[in-house]
């Protein structure tokens, strides 16, 4: 009896033991298991913007922020600078130009009867007339052009047999005094760049003689009139160039010339048809008002 007894106690307490470690194992494995979420602290940004206006979302020029977390302060500083540009023109100085208002314009063919003798050799009577009638503060149109400059044609026919090339001097006496009966005028032989200014400067009209065909006009007639008058009315110091009036082609009003090649060009040539031309001989008419 009692072999029975202590084998039933046994059992009983070998079922508790084992019901015991079940009840640990279950409650171990299920607490192991189980998953806890942290707490996270959300972040704050605090952004602070120093300006020195008022206006409203200017351009900082220093931006410091700060970040809190929950990990140790991290404290992170920027500087944004604006760079200075600045740029250096340099202010190109001209000189005033020299020009004789006023003076009108024609060509020696004012209607384009180049085949006409009187016109064709009218250089000089071309260049006399733009003279006295900006002298004389006249207005000039091609219909009075053309009747001026025949009549001077044949005034030269008349009384000295012939209307071809005229010298400075026969220009100034025949069509400046003898057909318009004008004496503010006078040859000077000073002939020299500086000479030309000054009488500009002056406000004196130049009427200068040349050997056209060195002066290089692409609007000639090739090769050029190798006797021609035409007349000076400025001058250009940025550019050295002479501003003309030149009544070898219709193109000619303030017809520029480079200065080397107009003084070069000058020649005073003899009076008659085409004569032989001494380069050394230089002259010019001076017109006054």
């Amino acid at each position: 009896y009692m072999i029975k007894a202590v084998t039933i106690f046994l059992g009983i307490s070998i079922s508790l033991v084992l019901c015991l470690m079940g009840g640990i194992w279950f409650w171990s494995n299920h607490l192991s298991n189980e998953i806890v979420q942290p707490q996270v602290t959300p972040a704050v940004v605090t952004t602070t913007i120093t300006t020195t206006s008022p206006v409203v979302a200017p351009v900082p020029s220093t931006i410091d922020a700060v970040v809190s977390t929950s990990s140790p302060i991290k404290v992170v500083t920027s500087s944004i600078s604006t760079p200075v540009v600045t740029s250096s023109v340099p202010t190109l100085k001209l000189s005033p130009v020299i020009l004789i208002s006023g003076v009108p314009f024609t060509s020696q063919a004012p209607s384009g009867e180049w085949s006409d003798p009187l016109q064709e050799n009218g250089c000089e009577e071309a260049a006399t007339l733009m003279a006295v009638y900006w002298a004389r503060d006249l207005q000039l149109d091609k219909l009075t052009a053309k009747k001026e400059i025949v009549a001077m044609g044949n005034y030269e026919l008349k009384n000295y047999g012939e209307a071809v090339d005229t010298d400075t001097t026969d220009t100034l006496n025949r069509l400046f005094i003898g057909y318009f009966g004008y004496e503010q005028a006078q040859v000077d032989t000073n002939i020299s760049k500086a000479r030309l200014i000054n009488a500009l400067t002056n406000n004196q009209l130049i009427v200068l003689p040349t050997n056209g065909r060195l002066l290089k006009n692409p609007n000639y007639k090739a090769p050029g009139p190798s006797t021609h008058m035409i007349v000076v009315l400025g001058y250009d110091p940025n550019t050295d160039e002479f501003i003309t009036n030149d009544p070898g082609t219709r193109n000619g009003e303030h017809y520029r010339y480079p200065a080397v090649r107009l003084l070069s060009a000058v020649v005073d040539y003899p009076t008659g048809d085409h004569e032989v031309q001494d380069p050394t001989k230089k002259s010019f008419i001076v017109v006054s008002r």
